[in-house]
């Protein structure tokens, strides 16, 4: 999905900071059970992580790219509920430093906040930015 919006994008010069991508068919691609590491989400990966590399490629380099969940989902359970309170976060850019632990946040709202301190903007919104633990400058 994120390779054929990208491609999709690209002759109309849609900037990498529009681009929003929501893949969420409970019925196509089911949260749980033995289908949970199907052949349809192997393959799904391997499109995601080769569109990921794509995009990365693009980047500028004062870009950065969040990528993120809304929740989680325990593929163990018989439940397609969201049942993960924590989601995953990973971080990439120029001027991103590697292998920084964040550990546990207390609020997915801090994502909200470091990316306001990353683009300069002043706000009363919730959260604590990270911003200053994973940047180089």
């Amino acid at each position: 999905a994120l390779l054929h919006t990208y491609e999709a994008l690209r002759p109309m010069n849609v900037p990498l900071e529009k681009i929003r991508v929501d893949m969420n068919d409970t019925k196509l691609a089911p949260n749980t059970g033995i289908s949970g590491g199907s052949r349809c989400h192997y393959h799904a990966g391997n499109a995601t992580i080769d569109a990921a590399n794509k995009l990365m490629a693009a980047m500028k380099k004062e870009d950065v790219l969040f990528l993120t969940a809304d929740h989680g989902c325990d593929p163990t359970t018989a439940s397609t509920d969201h049942s993960r309170e924590y989601v995953p976060l990973l971080i990439y850019g120029n001027e991103i430093r590697s292998n920084v632990d964040l550990g546990i946040r207390s609020t997915f709202a801090d994502l909200g906040k470091t990316i306001c301190e990353g683009l300069g903007l002043k706000n009363s919104l919730p959260g604590e930015s990270f911003w200053k633990d994973i940047t180089n400058v």
